[in-house]
């Protein structure tokens, strides 16, 4: 702020300075009528005047810097194309149970519903800083109604009034210095940050519950697996007991089965 009023008033000290030269100088060249002095030092007043008002707008103007980001994560065939909706990436798997959870998750996540209620807020403020642009109106009406009774009233009559009254009145603030603009930009971008944190986590809550579905798929997928080779590795033991029976095998293949099969047992829950 005390960089951008410097710059105002070296570029306001010599624009004045040159305006109020070019105003004086022909005076001093030829003789003036009565009252253009006057005129030309009161013209050079207003540009003053009109450059100070010009030249000390509230801060510079926002530009938006620039990012470059890559157009795709690996490549250009992958899945996860930046083109794809971040916000809907489950959907490449065409899992009907997992889009379910995740849009149970999305509408019913606790910190989602702040996030949202934020989001609200700061589009109701931006709104609301948008209303100082325009003029401001207020009306007001009234109405009363009053009944004295025949002992009050002096003639000995009852007396009805009735009485209706109404004000308008309007107000309009000139944004000279940009005081409301500025306003208006501020709330527009921290409505912007708001949404965005929304769909940051958004996205957290999506990738958390794929993480956890995943990791539950997996686990279903090992639990499958480990009672398949339980149940090979009983018809094993029961082989190499048959066969020990039988005189054709020996104690150490039966209590290797039994072994192996014990240790797949102990990863079943």
């Amino acid at each position: 702020m005390n960089k951008s009023l410097g710059l105002c008033n070296t570029r306001v000290e010599s624009e004045s300075a040159d305006a109020v030269h070019a105003a004086l100088e022909p005076a001093s060249a030829a003789p003036a009528a009565p009252g253009v002095g006057r005129l030309k030092l009161l013209r050079a007043s207003i540009m003053l005047l009109l450059t100070v008002m010009a030249g000390c707008a509230v801060g510079p103007d926002y530009k938006q810097p620039k990012v470059e980001t890559p157009k795709n994560f690996s490549s250009e065939d992958s899945a996860y194309a930046a083109e794809l909706p971040v916000a809907q990436f489950w959907n490449v798997f065409d899992d009907a149970t997992l889009n379910a959870l995740e849009s149970y998750a999305l509408r019913t996540n606790h910190d989602l519903r702040i996030a949202l209620a934020n989001l609200n807020q700061a589009r109701a403020l931006r709104r609301e800083s948008q209303f100082d642009q325009l003029p401001t109106l207020g009306v007001q009406a009234a109405h009363s109604k009053a009944r004295i009774s025949a002992d009050q009233s002096s003639d000995g009559r009852p007396v009805s009034s009735e009485l209706n009254t109404g004000s308008f009145d309007a107000f309009w603030e000139l944004d000279l210095f940009g005081r409301v603009r500025r306003n208006v930009e501020a709330s527009r971008a921290s409505e912007e940050a708001v949404a965005a944190d929304l769909h940051a986590l958004q996205v957290s809550v999506a990738a958390e519950v794929a993480r956890n579905y995943f990791e539950l798929r997996g686990a279903q997928e090992q639990f499958a697996v480990a009672q398949r080779n339980a149940e090979n590795q009983t018809q094993t033991l029961h082989i190499a007991q048959v066969r020990l029976d039988a005189g054709r095998g020996t104690e150490f293949d039966t209590a290797r089965a039994q072994v192996l099969l014990n240790n797949t047992l102990s990863t079943l829950p």
